[in-house]
């Protein structure tokens, strides 16, 4: 009884995991990428231990990071231990490359590596797709919940933890860094700023600083997601994140 009951709530973590607003948000552009893009071979860089891409777009894909929750289960995704700046992967082999939320993550020395990385993989038609949190007003953002979650945990949180220290980079060096890689391989790159920023704060302030209602993250799912498509809707003159989205094709890269 005990370990089919351990069974259960593992499932259960793992289901409540595999969806979250602010990965719903990350991804759901790149969603419809692949739709129109239906491709062979996708890869992404830092996809973490909750099935990334493949948990929205239902789709086989390669995730590489520097480790993975082992007791989490990969579904159809394929593991791959390994670095986004030395990528285990062929030049030239990937039709769809995405990486969300993840080079803020890197030093700021390493980010153009991991970017170059991603163009070598990429086949000549392929699409690169980038997120990544950026500007003052993110890094303001970020400093505010790192500190309440500090205060409330007495433990760094562990995403904001690296934001915080690495510092978010600016807009315009990663648009910089995407552009100068497109030109090199005669691509088009579209940029975008997403995420309102206080529904990004709003949802971390309540799932993971618990600040008004400790427990709640283990319900996160089931409150969120049916309420995802009126939340999309949101609009707000400061964002979060931005988006790059390049390719060969200018109207995938406009989107």
């Amino acid at each position: 009884m005990g370990l089919s009951l351990r069974k259960i709530a593992r499932r259960y973590i793992d289901w409540n995991w595999r969806w979250n607003l602010d990965s719903a948000f990350r991804y759901e552009q790149a969603v419809r990428l692949i739709k129109v893009k239906k491709p062979r071979v996708i890869v992404e860089v830092g996809c973490g231990s909750s099935r990334g891409i493949s948990s929205f777009s239902g789709c086989p894909s390669f995730g590489v990071d520097i480790g993975f929750d082992m007791r989490t289960s990969p579904g159809i995704q394929r593991r791959i231990i390994g670095s986004g700046a030395m990528l285990p992967f062929r030049t030239g082999v990937a039709d769809f490359v995405l990486s969300t939320d993840v080079l803020e993550h890197v030093p700021p020395a390493f980010r153009g590596e991991v970017v170059r990385e991603m163009f070598r993989i990429a086949a000549s038609d392929a699409v690169i797709y980038i997120t990544v949190p950026a500007g003052k007003d993110a890094e303001e953002a970020d400093y505010r919940v790192h500190v309440d979650y500090l205060k409330r945990h007495k433990r760094p949180h562990v995403m904001l933890r690296d934001h915080v220290e690495n510092k978010l980079p600016k807009q315009e060096d990663m648009e910089g860094l995407v552009r100068d890689e497109a030109e090199k391989a005669g691509w088009k790159v579209s940029s975008a700023s997403s995420t309102p920023i206080w529904i990004w704060e709003l949802n971390l302030r309540v799932f993971a600083v618990e600040r008004w209602a400790p427990g709640l993250r283990h319900f996160q799912r089931a409150i969120l997601q049916w309420a995802y498509p009126i939340i999309r809707t949101a609009r707000s003159g400061k964002n979060y994140r931005i988006t790059l989205i390049a390719s060969r094709d200018k109207g995938i890269a406009d989107g």
